[in-house]
């Protein structure tokens, strides 16, 4: 950079000496010849010839390889917290350059060859998601003379940044105040959706008023609940069969395994009909008659966004169907209020949880679920459905064993994935068992993404191993098990 700046300073000198030579004076000239000299194409060839190493790419990569070479360069500019996070990407090898680079090479070929191309107008869509850095682009990009267009929805924003008010992005762009238009009436989602769309608005943390709506469709939303992994998969099938038969253009919304399950099948298409399976962080901008969102929480979590990154992308999604919205969840929370179904899996940690004795919520005495015999079944208190009741879940699953008396809570795991949903946080319980004065702790595993109770006997000896260490740390289960002799 403090090359260039010398280049570019003789031969602004050597400029206006021919300047004055003509009888002319310095202040007679209009703009500024630095700018100038560094925008033309013969400057970039100087610079190009007496520094033919000195590349953006060399450089960034000097930064990257060389901690030598960062630390010199940064001692005078970045505080010693930013040079040590710098130094964790450090790398010795080779490496490729990456799309996330492009707006650092930019400003590095700006400081070796000075002002880039100037454009009179510049139209930027989606305006929320960009970085300060790619702001930087684009003001490197303008004069005084430019002007810019941006549009976007800030309560869709998604980036790695986010900004509260649009201030905080045009700052980045420009000293001057901006003209700001809201446009706050939206034409294409029906009125019943929006309402619903309004609960992640509200979470958001980002000052954009609810929009107001034109469109009024009846039944444009519907709230599928309760069902389970097996139900939901096949009322998802079902759904996305009729809507093609009537011409309907489909989007299923769905976490990783099950987009690429549904990518691989094939269904009967009627006229200009079309279904697509796509991850929730891919569908901004896209538009469907029909959108299916299946267990948004398992969606969220997959992505484990914080919460009010998490309600700006639910925001996203409920707002793609210009017809119909169909949200299929586990539970009522799930599919009425997937934020508050998330965060409690975002937070239901271990040393979060009281004892089960301890819990002050009026719990119901049996819990709700599906037993593979028909009749009523009275529970014990320490059976595991009664006990994933007290913690408001109502399993989907179990076994005869799991009904038993003697079961106690041990904790919640994350060392293992669910071996059907892929779910990584579930409870575990022990049994204590008797047989001929032996005494034994056999287990089980409670999924909180599908809420099917397995016994510990589908996952393998070095899964559990590791889940005993987790949750026991030194202690024993005997010690835990108030069953057993103390």
């Amino acid at each position: 950079a403090r090359a260039g700046m010398m280049v570019s300073n003789l031969l602004a000198e050597r400029f206006f000496k021919r300047w004055e030579a003509q009888g002319k004076q310095r202040r007679q000239f209009d703009g500024d010849p630095i700018k100038i000299l560094q925008a033309t194409s013969t400057y970039r060839t100087i610079i190009r010839n007496m520094y033919p190493d000195l590349s953006p790419e060399n450089v960034l990569k000097d930064l990257k390889k060389s901690a030598k070479i960062f630390i010199e360069s940064a001692k005078n500019v970045f505080e010693e917290s930013e040079i040590r996070e710098w130094l964790t990407y450090v790398v010795p090898n080779k490496f490729d350059i990456r799309s996330s680079d492009i707006p650092i090479l930019d400003y590095i070929k700006f400081r070796i060859e000075g002002t880039l191309e100037v454009w009179g107008h510049i139209a930027v869509d989606e305006a929320q998601d960009l970085t300060p850095m790619q702001l930087g682009m684009l003001r490197r990009r303008t004069d005084s003379a430019s002007s810019l267009s941006l549009t976007g929805d800030l309560a869709q924003a998604t980036g790695v940044v986010v900004y509260e008010t649009w201030p905080a992005i045009t700052n980045y762009l420009s000293d001057k105040e901006p003209l700001q238009d809201k446009l706050t009436r939206s034409y294409r989602v029906p009125k019943e959706i929006l309402d619903y769309a309004n609960q992640f608005l509200e979470l958001s943390d980002v000052d954009v008023e609810p929009a107001e709506p034109f469109l009024e469709k009846a039944d444009s939303l519907a709230l599928n609940y309760p069902l389970d992994e097996t139900a939901g998969l096949s009322h998802c099938e079902e759904l996305i069969a009729a809507y093609l038969q009537e011409e309907k253009s489909v989007l299923l919304v769905a976490e990783s395994l099950i987009v690429e399950r549904f990518r691989r099948m094939t269904f009967q298409v009627k006229g200009k009909a079309h279904f697509k399976a796509y991850l929730a962080q891919d569908v901004k901008g896209l538009e469907f008659d029909v959108v299916i969102v299946l267990n948004p929480g398992q969606v969220l979590n997959e992505l484990l966004y914080e919460t009010s990154k998490a309600a700006r992308l639910m925001y996203v999604l409920v707002t793609r169907p210009t017809q119909k919205l169909h949200i299929i969840g586990r539970t009522a929370v799930e599919a009425k209020k997937p934020l508050d179904f998330y965060s409690n899996l975002e937070f239901f940690q271990e040393d979060q949880i009281l004892a089960l004795e301890d819990l002050s919520i009026d719990f119901q005495e049996t819990a709700e679920i599906a037993l593979s015999s028909p009749g009523s079944i009275q529970l014990s208190e320490s059976s595991i459905p009664v006990l994933c009741s007290k913690f408001n879940l109502a399993i989907s699953s179990t076994d005869s064993q799991m009904l038993e008396s003697g079961w106690f809570y041990l904790g919640i795991t994350q060392k293992t994935r669910c071996v059907s949903c892929n779910f990584k946080q579930q409870q575990v319980f022990r049994l204590h068992s008797e047989d001929k004065d032996k005494i034994s702790h056999p287990g089980a595993l409670v999924c909180l993404g599908c809420l099917v109770a397995r016994k510990s006997s589908a996952y393998s000896v070095d899964v559990l191993s590791q889940v005993d260490s987790e949750l026991l740390h030194d202690r024993t289960i005997e010690s835990i098990c108030e069953s057993c002799p103390q």
